[in-house]
């Protein structure tokens, strides 16, 4: 750890201001002069000049809880949205189109979204390219396969340490 790092007490490493700083003087927080009564008296506000730092490390901690380390090449510009080479022009628009409302569902994350198709139809792709955007925008994202999660659930199911209900809400 260098002397410009500090590890907090949830064991993430966070790097100090930038000492040259005219709002927070290298501390990397700000404390607002309010009067007492205030809500925000004695609130400490991480300064402008950790905000990138401090967003790249969520983004970092984000990724690797996500189960997407392998997945990581598998976003919407590596996606071919008119599909593999000798398709059917029905199967391409119907692959260009769930490409269209992957993306729509990335601006909003709002309900669901059902991908289905055949084997090699871009399912996953898709899939991982909306939760690598999901984690890029700082969002928390957990990426599991059909076979994966019921692996992981019956890896628990018989397990002392952490129930199947406990492990289930986790991954909920």
């Amino acid at each position: 750890m260098t002397n410009q790092e500090f590890e907090g007490g949830d064991g993430v490493r966070s790097a100090l201001g930038d000492p040259n700083c005219p709002h927070c003087k290298g501390s990397g927080y700000l404390r607002k002069d309010l009067p007492l009564g205030h809500p925000d008296f004695g609130r400490i506000e991480i300064c402008t000049c950790r905000q990138a730092d401090i967003q790249s490390l969520v983004r970092e901690r984000l990724f690797s809880i996500s189960h997407l380390d392998e997945l990581q090449d598998l976003t919407f510009n590596t996606f071919n949205p008119r599909g593999r080479v000798g398709l059917g022009q029905q199967q391409q628009d119907s692959i260009e189109r769930a490409f269209n409302q992957a993306q729509a569902f990335t601006e909003t994350l709002d309900g669901w979204l059902l991908i289905q198709g055949g084997y090699g139809s871009g399912k996953t792709h898709l899939a991982a390219a909306i939760a690598n955007e999901c984690v890029s925008r700082g969002v928390p994202t957990l990426f599991l396969t059909v076979p994966d999660l019921l692996d992981t659930l019956r890896f628990t199911y018989d397990k002392q340490d952490i129930t199947f209900e406990e492990r289930f809400d986790q991954i909920r």
